[in-house]
Parts: structure tokens; C-alpha cells; sequence
């Protein structure tokens, strides 16, 4: 905040927010959840409860951190998109329009966690669970016993087809976020291409500054959250057989990693972080 100067402008507020998101993320994060493949299910290193509602809640709240996270990227590209329209196509840039626009990603996003994936929490019983597991995944019991917050996703208890469609679905969003940052990256390369002429050259090498680093800051949560989450729903889907689990292993590793790469990302890229270190 001391360090930030004029021309970041409110623009620090959406870093702040990249910044954040991930250290809410990790510290969920931190007691697990370890992801067992190709079931539904996760347990945490640490049993701070056998309560699987409470384990569940976990989860909910990581998957909404982790949409929120993804979402914070997007803010930024909408944040410098209105930025570029207002000198140029004033009647697009109306404030409101774009506040609501940020705010209604966020209000889906809760209600996707509040209305499919929390009343899951009030079908979750470990009898059941361990019964399902020994017929279906024998090698995993003994993990199950070891771990009072193993918890595991039923499909036949909860509907297979309600957690098929919660998946395509899932994977839908990631995609859709994915195609909406190249969206917004072509806009922003072609206003600043089409109006180069009417811009400073300190200014146009400001607003070219801010995209390289929004890029760049994107990578991340596609290379260690999107992508590892579409490779668990895909070992799902195909129901992916396994002696060991070491591909949760791999994506936990992964995940673990979102956090740090941010924090470095941002210290990098932004000159007030680089002062502050």
C-alpha cells in the first residue's frame, strides 16, 4: 500500500486479491485434503475430526476459496478492460455494469458450493462408506481405518448421475475460464493495437506491463489448480484403477504448490512487492 504508486491506482486492490485467495486456500490446505483415485474421497493427514460433515464443510469451503481464486485472475483482466474502454468506448465502460459483472462470478460460485456440493454433507456415514469400500475397493480399507477424516463420495448412495453432471460441469467452468482469459487478452491486444496512436508511449507500455503480468499470473492457477482437478475428474469419470495412490499424491503435490508460486509470481512482477522485499 506505502510502495504502490499512482499509476497501479486501484489496480492494487485486484493484486491484493491474487495474493490472498491462495493463503486462504493453502491454510485449508494444510490438514489435507489428500484426494484417493479413482474414488470420490479424501482424507486428511491430521484426524481433527470424525465428524464427516465437518470434513465435508472443509472441502466446500476450499473448492469456493479455489473459484474465488480462479475468479480474482479474471477481475484483474476486467479491471484493465474497463480501464482501456473508458477513454475510448465511454458508453462500455459503465462502473456499475462491471461491478455487478464481478460480483454476480462470485455469487454463482457460492451458490454452486451452497445448493450442489454442502446438503451432499447430510448423506455422509462412515459405516456406509467402509461397507462401499470393501466391496468395491478393498485395497483402500485399510487407509480408510487408519484415518477418522477419510471421507468417501458414494455414488450409488448419492446418484452417480448427479455427481457425473457436477463433474462435466465442473470441468465446463474450468474450461469456460481458460476461453474467457484468451477472450479478454485479445480485446486488450486489439484496443491497444487499434488506438496505439492516441496513447502516450509511457502509457501504452503501462497498460502492455499490466497484461504481461496478468498472463503470466494466470499460468499459475491453470498449471497447478485447473489442470490437476481435470485430471482427478477425468481418472473419475474413467474410473482409472490403481495399486497405490500415488496420482493423489501428485496432484496434492501440485495443489501445495499454488500458493508459493503466487506469493513469488507477485514479488517478481510487481514493483512494490520488489520494494517491500
Amino acid at each position: 500500500q506505502k510502495h504502490s504508486p499512482r499509476s497501479l491506482g486501484t489496480y492494487k486492490y485486484c493484486v491484493y486479491q491474487i495474493v490472498v485467495w491462495p493463503q486462504f486456500s493453502q491454510l485449508c490446505a494444510q490438514v489435507g485434503p489428500v484426494f484417493v483415485m479413482p474414488i470420490i474421497g479424501a482424507y486428511h493427514y491430521i484426524d481433527f475430526t470424525d465428524d464427516p460433515a465437518v470434513v465435508h464443510g472443509v472441502l466446500c469451503a476450499w473448492v469456493l476459496i479455489s473459484a474465488f481464486d480462479v475468479e480474482s485472475i479474471l477481475d484483474g483482466f476486467n479491471f484493465r478492460l474497463r480501464v482501456l474502454l473508458t477513454p475510448f468506448y465511454p458508453r462500455f465502460a459503465n462502473k456499475t455494469f462491471w461491478i455487478v459483472d464481478i460480483l454476480n462470478a462470485k455469487v454463482m460460485a457460492v451458490l454452486l458450493v451452497g445448493v450442489w456440493i454442502a446438503p451432499v454433507g447430510s448423506h455422509l456415514n462412515r459405516d456406509d462408506m467402509r461397507i462401499y469400500l470393501v466391496e468395491h475397493y478393498p485395497n483402500v480399507v485399510p487407509t480408510f481405518d487408519a484415518y477418522k477424516s477419510f471421507i468417501v463420495y458414494d455414488l450409488e448412495q448419492v446418484s452417480g448421475e448427479y455427481f457425473l453432471l457436477f463433474n462435466k460441469n465442473l470441468v465446463s467452468t474450468c474450461m469456460f475460464s481458460c476461453e474467457l482469459c484468451k477472450i479478454y487478452l485479445k480485446k486488450l491486444n486489439r484496443i491497444l493495437h487499434q488506438h496505439r496512436n492516441q496513447m502516450s508511449i509511457s502509457t501504452k507500455r503501462m497498460h502492455t506491463r499490466f497484461l504481461h503480468q496478468l498472463s503470466l499470473q494466470a499460468t499459475v492457477p491453470f498449471i497447478v489448480l485447473i489442470c490437476p482437478l481435470c485430471l482427478m475428474l477425468a481418472l473419475i469419470l474413467v474410473e482409472f484403477q490403481f495399486e497405490n495412490n500415488l496420482t493423489g499424491y501428485i496432484i496434492l503435490s501440485s495443489l501445495m504448490f499454488h500458493c508459493p508460486l503466487t506469493s513469488i509470481m507477485t514479488i517478481v512482477l510487481y514493483e512494490p512487492y520488489r520494494k517491500v522485499i
